[in-house]
């Protein structure tokens, strides 16, 4: 063992010597460290004993610890009584336990990066596809990122004080007085299906700059449209300007490895106020991996989507295109869940969905899918001088 592997134990034992004097030592340690944080075993099962009966409430003393471990079955495994009593030897005060944590926490990251080189090493000799090793590069990476956010559950009380952010909706303002009880929140994927020409870009925008208009801000990618057309078809609806609304047209964002990474830029660039992310539309993306049938291709990429809603805590809405099974069915049919073109996955990862149908100068909107309540239809109508959907019939 060389002396820097020997001062990361020395860090680890300073620690969770710090922990056992005092509770204001436990609640820094444990704002940085998790029990996989120590190198040791017998490290992480002490740890994690602090943790448990600081949760309960029962104040942390060497024979309270004692008692956690052997209830179980873990004392012997740390080394008995005996190491417990060896650790306050290297106790510090709790000011400099978040100096010594932070030492822990590096160290463990860099066993993690060791690791992971390893298994790049070993990818690589097994010859792997370029794309196959892509994935588990991508898969890694994000890994790496999930460990260095260091994240805890949350109580109740702070899940409630989150959403009470002041002056602005928890969840995306749709601008529809027949759509005011349907809550898209961060985290999730709300998908809105049409036929080609149906009106998905165009409801689209319209969420974009009502969003805007209530404090929110946009990011829209369009995969299919330039952006000066958006760009047009937000003037045309009125929306000023200076709306906190941005528009990305590169053609490299088909991918959705660049979608995700993008993404999560922007929300790092402008952490100020809550975002909703718009995505035109699914069947542009490409997958990360390679798939053999499309459906499988489309179903990945809506699961990457869902995924990067919760990792980067926004609402990420996003077009779809539905199949000719409806027109098949009748001039009179209307559109449901199995019509969504190519992927019944599509259905299983979308929190919410709507589907629009036009019937003359009418849109139909059906809320087919909604984990928070019921599902419903409500006719809305679209305005093509300002190429927006709106509740009541122009004049």
């Amino acid at each position: 063992m060389n002396w820097k592997e020997h001062q990361h134990l020395d860090a680890e034992r300073s620690v969770l010597a710090a922990m056992i004097l005092g509770a204001d030592a436990i609640e820094k340690a444990t704002r940085v460290l998790r029990p996989e944080s120590f190198k040791t075993t017998a490290h992480s099962l002490v740890f994690d004993s602090i943790a448990a009966l600081h949760a309960r409430g029962v104040s942390v003393d060497l024979i309270t610890l004692s008692d956690e471990l052997q209830r179980c079955a873990n004392l012997d495994r740390v080394g008995g009584p005996q190491y417990l009593a060896s650790l306050m030897s290297a106790a510090v005060t709790s000011a400099n336990v978040e100096a010594h944590a932070g030492i822990v926490l590096r160290a463990a990251q860099q066993r993690d990066l060791k690791s992971m080189a390893l298994a790049i090493a070993g990818d690589l000799e097994a010859d792997l596809l370029p794309a196959d090793l892509q994935e588990r590069l991508e898969r890694m990476r994000e890994l790496a990122a999930f460990r260095e956010k260091n994240r805890v559950p949350r109580t109740l009380s702070e899940i409630y004080a989150q959403m009470e952010t002041v002056g602005v909706p928890t969840h995306v303002p749709l601008g529809f007085e027949k759509f005011h009880d349907l809550f898209i929140s961060p985290g999730e994927l709300f998908v809105i299906g049409a036929r080609p020409g149906g009106g998905k870009t165009a409801m689209l925008t319209t969420i974009a700059s009502n969003a805007a208009s209530a404090g929110w801000q946009s990011l829209f990618l369009s995969l299919e449209m330039d952006a000066t057309l958006i760009g047009t078809r937000l003037q045309q609806s009125g929306t000023p300007a200076d709306a906190r609304i941005w528009v990305e047209d590169d053609p490299a964002l088909t991918d959705m490895g660049l979608i995700s990474a993008y993404s999560k830029a922007f929300v790092g660039t402008y952490p100020d106020r809550p975002t909703v992310i718009l995505v035109d539309y699914a069947q542009l993306i490409r997958p990360r991996g390679r798939f053999d049938r499309r459906h499988e291709a489309i179903g990945q990429v809506c699961r990457d989507l869902k995924l990067m809603a919760r990792s980067l805590e926004v609402p990420v809405i996003v077009g779809a295109q539905l199949s000719r099974a409806m027109e098949q069915r009748g001039k009179d049919s209307k559109p449901q869940l199995s019509d969504l073109r190519e992927s019944g996955e599509i259905e299983n990862t979308a929190d919410e969905v709507m589907l629009l149908h036009r019937d003359d100068r009418r849109t139909y909107a059906k809320l087919a899918k909604y984990r928070m309540g019921k599902t419903f239809t409500a006719e809305i109508f679209f305005n093509p001088q300002r190429t927006t959907f709106e509740d009541h019939e122009w004049a």
